[in-house]
């Protein structure tokens, strides 16, 4: 639909001006002032403002919320782009406070506007109450007045908010307050600290929240005139508006966070400083089509599969001291190499193609070596389908440091150990090398049995005590997550004599810039995870074993 160029006495219907600036008649000097008014609208674009709202009520009327948003963006020009995937994260019943960083001033608004009312109908908006003069938009809008002087003037559209929510409504808002500036601390153009009136909607309601991130800053200009005078950036606003054509803004929705997680949070500030976090971590999800993909190395082809009668035949031959879980249809193993030397090649081929699914893997024909032929093999075996479901490698710390000393530990070869410190853990079993093959990692209960096999090993040998094994975190991961993962494992507190142990050979990096402000390494494991598949393209969270 392309705006029209009709002047105000041809159109259909007559839109007042959208912004004006007020000259009372009754001042000294009035109409001087009208006459600098000119000068001042035109370099502050208001004229173009007003004919460009007036183009849009003309072509789609002033009272229908549909019709007014789609020819808003189509007469400006303006886009937007959300993965399919992300609109499937907005909650469809229930209530929802939505929470969204506020970088333009405007645009926010009736993006979310047109996305959140397209899955449900009850959406409210906190804005700004001068978006109270488009008509379109009223019934949308619980206005604010960001610059009211008491609290009392906001009042009535707060219980208005409490009210929506407790009713199961959608409640969106802008915790900012204001639009994002320059922050020298930060040294990006960021949101202030939000309000926590977001934190009481919350808990009053017991809403889940959704964050939102909205891609983009306003000008230059526009960032210098705040540095003179918050009011002043704020006279931009209409002229950053229509700098907004032509453009396309990037949307990202994160997951719905539960009540139930957040109400962890003992007062408000740690709350809403958690969603300002939430919401920032979007901006740090890289589109699928600019991400770096993780070099593989050359694969050769896998050996061909052991043949079914001939890993039957081995798991026959074990003894019966060697099941750990009869999981009927499955069952846990536990054997020497020499015992299963088929079902030791099987283990290594499939081993090879489960890692190489996640972007690792040797790149040989299977994964095996050295340490295979003096660990033990703990294994899944299914009876019915007679094939290997999954596996962990084990050993026994002190029997291998007799025999073979400290290089004989696997996680030697990653991590610089330290035998004394080792030494007084006391028996100790390592384990590592776990895998589920891509069949059945969609069910849980392959991971229950390795762990019910080690459960079920750890009581046969209650001498050993102590468990250690190194966990592997997929390159497939953003730098991002995997960052967030390291310093939250950092973070959690352990006994002295265990930090003592061991040494990385290769460590993470340490990242200059935080990704965002405060660290997510205090957060929960679970809190951690969420944070994750907020990143991550396909929706992965933090690895199950850590």
């Amino acid at each position: 639909m392309q705006p029209t160029d009709r002047s105000a006495s041809q159109r259909p219907e007559q839109a007042d001006d959208l912004v004006r600036l007020p000259i009372p008649s009754h001042l000294p000097m009035a109409q001087l002032l009208e006459l600098l008014a000119k000068p001042v609208k035109r370099v502050l674009r208001l004229d173009q403002l007003n004919r460009t709202y007036a183009n849009i009520v003309a072509t789609c009327g002033s009272t229908d919320t549909k019709s007014f948003l789609i020819g808003a963006f189509e007469n400006l020009g303006i886009s937007y782009r959300i993965a399919p995937e992300d609109l499937r994260n907005i909650p469809a019943t229930g209530p929802v406070v939505v929470v969204a960083n506020h970088p333009f001033g405007a645009i926010e608004g009736m993006i979310l506007a047109q996305v959140l009312s397209a899955v449900r109908p009850d959406v409210k908006i906190m804005a700004n109450f001068l978006l109270g003069r488009v008509p379109a938009l009223r019934d949308l809008f619980i206005l604010v007045n960001p610059f009211a002087k008491a609290a009392r003037e906001n009042m009535a559209p707060l219980r208005e908010s409490y009210n929506h929510l407790n009713a199961g409504g959608m409640l969106s808002v802008f915790p900012a307050g204001e639009v994002a500036s320059f922050d020298f601390r930060a040294r990006r153009v960021i949101d202030p600290l939000w309000t926590t009136h977001v934190a009481r909607f919350v808990r009053q309601s017991q809403a889940s929240v959704l964050p939102i991130y909205f891609s983009g800053h306003n000008s230059l200009l526009f960032q210098l005139a705040g540095m003179v005078h918050p009011r002043l950036r704020t006279a931009l606003l209409a002229r950053e508006f229509l700098n907004l054509r032509g453009t396309r803004v990037d949307v990202r929705i994160g997951t719905a966070i539960p009540f139930a997680r957040l109400s962890r949070h003992t007062n408000d500030a740690a709350l809403v400083e958690h969603l300002r976090c939430r919401t920032y971590a979007l901006a740090c999800r890289a589109d699928e089509a600019t991400r770096t993909k993780p070099a593989m190395k050359t694969l050769k082809p896998t050996i061909p599969p052991i043949p079914a009668s001939a890993l039957e035949a081995e798991v026959q031959a074990l003894p019966p001291e060697s099941l750990l879980v009869d999981g009927g249809e499955m069952a846990t193993y536990i054997a020497s190499p020499h015992q299963i030397p088929s079902l030791l090649r099987e283990i290594g081929r499939l081993r090879e193609l489960s890692f190489r699914a996640t972007g690792e893997g040797t790149g040989r024909e299977l994964d095996l070596d050295s340490f295979d032929q003096h660990y033990e093999h703990l294994f899944i075996w299914h009876r019915k389908a007679r094939d290997v479901v999954g596996a962990y490698r084990i050993c026994y710390c002190d029997q291998i440091l007799a025999a073979h000393g400290i290089k004989g530990l696997y996680t030697q070869s990653l991590f610089k150990l330290r035998q004394r410190p080792l030494r007084k853990l006391g028996p100790t079993i390592e384990l590592g090398r776990a895998f589920v093959r891509e069949e059945y990692q969609r069910s849980f209960t392959p991971l229950m049995l390795l762990w019910k096999g080690i459960g079920a090993l750890v009581c046969k040998k209650p001498q050993y005590g102590c468990l250690l094994g190194p966990v592997s975190i997929s390159n497939t991961y953003q730098t991002l997550s995997r960052r967030l993962m390291v310093d939250f494992l950092k973070c959690q507190d352990s006994p002295e004599a265990l930090k003592k142990i061991a040494r990385p050979r290769n460590p993470f990096p340490d990242s200059a810039d935080a990704p965002m402000e405060p660290r997510f390494a205090s957060q929960d494991a679970q809190a951690i995870s969420d944070l994750i598949t907020d990143l991550e393209e396909d929706g992965k969270g933090m690895p199950v074993l850590l």
